[in-house]
């Protein structure tokens, strides 16, 4: 696909377009139009008229694309397409993102509820428009009745002999039939306004996100100018096109990546915080993962039993993780960047929330540490017990980031939030009741609570397979994928040349130690290497020697471990004695063993932060040292520290060839017969998979890891 994006102070929204030399009946011709105002959007498909052997490509005119402002604070984006034959216009919604994504990924079905009105239909101008759902009329004093909410606005012109040939639908569920008839000899020319009337969000600039200074590459502007795309004053969006509004874990990771690397400002730290807040649930002290808004709320409210809350956010608050994420952010922006002091802290937490008035920041952050601490009693209380480890919501399939049920092995108690984000949460308390944020007498049961979350939890994920059992799995997982045995030698796909090495990857450790993906509900561990232990690294305060091992055995050449030439894969079923993962989780899984950009960019700063508290001389101190911890015992034993050394250079060389899609959000692999791994894209590998949006939030977090050309 062409993707194109136009921000300013009136208006912002993306265009995607059917790239011509990529149309099939698997991407057809098609045109998408976002907003980030209300998650509004459209969607147009068109096929060939008149002359099916040919290939019909819709292109962009040069420079046409630009902003559409219009009456009744109605915004938006207009541009002209290029038809090089006869068309007929296919499926159109117009409406909401959720609504497009719904028709996109759903097979094509579509609610009535979402139709449109042919406001205009003639040879020259095609015009539709959709009402909001809870749209309300007013009838003026000349008996004009008008709308009070109006809705989205999608007018199609014909241009320099281009005409439209049109046929009125006799009914109010058929839509019209609508042709594209173009001159001889030419293009045919169609210009497009598509305008929404929800409130423009402000935006942030490049030089508001990030620090001064930072970045200053200038190979990486576009790149930092795609990132700034999805930020704004409120709120910072996870990608476009598809999820082009807030989602709490997406935006709370990234923020925490780019923090680590001191490259984004205190201003944007504070936006994504005080959006996580504003949505907290002042119930229960849960953080929301994802909104419904503008028209696609009123759905969903309707839906869900309450039509009277109209066009009113709907929240979701089912993903776990998301729940113990805020207060480590306020802690790293608080207190490690160096650059706030209490009275900024204090007036932030004095703000009056937006979307609940009712309420503070503080009022609505204390709620959330409640729920922090009462999800966490019972395993600090009894630590024998797996069942008091954090759970994923009861009737819920999903939880954490490998949001499905396949991703986390088919278990219901993930290893990130047990071992890192949740004792994580809890330090960050001691730490901020220790700063006089939050309440003084909460800092010694936080701090005793989070040492034992920490020291606790990971023994019941540890999994260890003694060397005979390993490779005789490792053998047979190349077998079932039709790999090859070079890559059990030397250093696998990372190999400098193409001549494959017959010494054994040997280290100098025991049995092969990995900390599973998840526990399922009787507490066996799913047995999958994976990437999550990059979030370890990151958020523990005692990083163990068992912790380390598991690191070092995870960043060897697949499928040993995790890395590969072309990235690191943030799965590896080979060692699960449960076989059946290698199908479940293969290179065609959204969560399998596939590369995902945001997931390197955990495990290289999380290394980084590890590697540095071992150097306590380093000016550049990281939080485990600010934080008056002692340094590790292992950074004094000189082959603990030789191996943690090689993984990381050999994770450098998995990040140094995954260059050209480092900011891209997923991709897959094939293998070659010189024994090393080329990019696949996995939505076409993938026959249930969905695509990805040309840019992703997280994905830009590999802006912290350096700089790629």
């Amino acid at each position: 696909y062409d993707n194109y994006f136009y921000r300013s102070n009136l208006t912002s929204a993306t265009l995607l377009l059917t790239n011509a030399g990529f149309i099939s009946t698997r991407t057809p011709n098609r045109m998408i139009i976002a907003h980030p105002a209300g998650n509004s959007g459209s969607l147009l498909y068109w096929v060939p008229y008149g002359n099916n052997g040919s290939n019909l490509t819709v292109t962009l005119q040069s420079e046409s694309l630009n902003s559409a402002i219009g009456p009744n604070g109605l915004h938006g984006l207009q541009g002209t397409l290029l038809f090089s034959m006869n068309a007929e216009l296919g499926p159109v919604q117009i409406g909401s993102v959720r609504q497009v994504r719904d028709y996109v990924e759903g097979g094509g079905l579509s609610q009535s509820l979402f139709n449109f009105t042919v406001t205009q239909l003639d040879e020259s101008v095609v015009w539709f428009s959709r009402r909001w759902i809870n749209d309300t009329t007013e009838t003026l004093a000349n008996g004009t009745t008008i709308s009070r909410r109006y809705g989205y606005e999608l007018r199609l012109q014909a241009e320099s002999d281009t005409r439209f040939e049109v046929t009125a639908s006799n009914n109010t569920t058929t839509p019209p039939v609508v042709r594209v008839l173009v001159p001889d000899n030419n293009p045919g020319r169609v210009s497009w306004i598509a305008q929404v009337n929800e409130t423009h969000i402000p935006p942030l600039g490049v030089s508001e996100v990030f620090v001064s200074g930072s970045a200053n590459n200038s190979s990486l502007n576009a790149v930092r100018e795609q990132f700034a795309f999805l930020t704004y004053q409120t709120k910072w969006t996870a990608g476009s096109w598809r999820f082009l509004t807030y989602f709490g874990r997406d935006t709370l990771l990234t923020t925490r990546l780019l923090s680590s690397a001191r490259i984004i400002s205190s201003s944007a730290i504070e936006a994504v915080i005080g959006a996580a807040i504003e949505r907290l649930n002042y119930t229960d002290g849960r953080v929301a993962h994802e909104e419904a808004i503008g028209d696609y709320a009123t759905f969903v409210n309707i839906n869900e039993g309450h039509p009277e809350r109209g066009n009113s956010v709907f929240l979701d608050y089912k993903m776990k993780d998301t729940h113990y994420l805020i207060i480590p952010q306020l802690l790293t922006w608080a207190l490690y960047n160096g650059t706030i002091d209490n009275a900024t802290i204090n007036r932030f937490l004095d703000t009056r929330a937006r979307l609940q008035p009712n309420y503070t920041y503080r009022a609505l952050l204390d709620k959330n540490v409640q729920y922090i601490m009462n999800t966490s009693q019972a395993f600090a209380q009894d630590p024998a017990n797996y069942g008091n480890l954090a759970r994923i919501e009861q009737g819920i399939s999903v939880g954490n980031w490998r949001d499905s049920n396949a991703g986390i092995g088919w278990g219901v108690y993930p290893v990130d939030i047990s071992t890192a984000l949740q004792p994580a949460a809890l330090h960050a308390i001691a730490d901020l009741a220790a700063l006089g944020v939050l309440n003084h007498d909460l800092e010694a049961t936080a701090r005793e609570w989070g040492d034992t979350w920490e020291r606790e939890s990971p023994k019941f994920f540890r999994v260890t397979v003694n060397s005979s059992d390993a490779e005789s799995r490792l053998v047979d997982y190349i077998q079932q994928t039709n790999l090859s045995t070079a890559l059990l030698y030397g250093n696998g796909s990372l190999n400098d040349t193409t001549t494959p090495s017959t010494d054994t990857n040997v280290t100098k450790l025991d049995n092969t130690t990995l900390y599973g993906l998840s526990l399922l509900e009787d507490g066996s561990v799913t047995q999958v290497m994976n990437s999550d232990i990059g979030f370890n690294l990151l958020y523990n305060r005692n990083i163990s020697r068992e912790l380390i091992s598991a690191v070092i055995y995870a960043l060897r050449p697949f499928p040993r471990g995790l890395l590969t030439n072309i990235g690191q894969l943030v799965a590896n079923p080979a060692y699960d004695s449960n076989r059946k993962s290698i199908g479940q989780l293969d290179r065609t899984a959204y969560h399998g063993t596939v590369s995902w950009s945001w997931q390197t960019s955990l495990m290289a700063l999380g290394l980084r932060r590890v590697i540095e508290a071992c150097q306590s001389l380093n000016p550049n101190a990281t939080d485990i040292l600010r934080a008056e911890l002692q340094r590790p015992e292992w950074c004094d034993d000189a082959v603990i520290m030789g191996l943690l050394l090689r993984a990381r250079s050999q994770l450098n060389k998995a990040i140094v060839g995954s260059a050209p899609e480092v900011y891209s959000e997923v991709w897959s692999w094939a293998y070659g017969d010189d024994g090393r791994f080329s990019v696949a894209p996995l939505g076409e590998l993938s026959a249930v998979g969905t695509e990805t949006s040309a840019i992703q939030l997280w994905s830009f977090a590999a802006l912290a890891i350096g700089e790629f050309s």
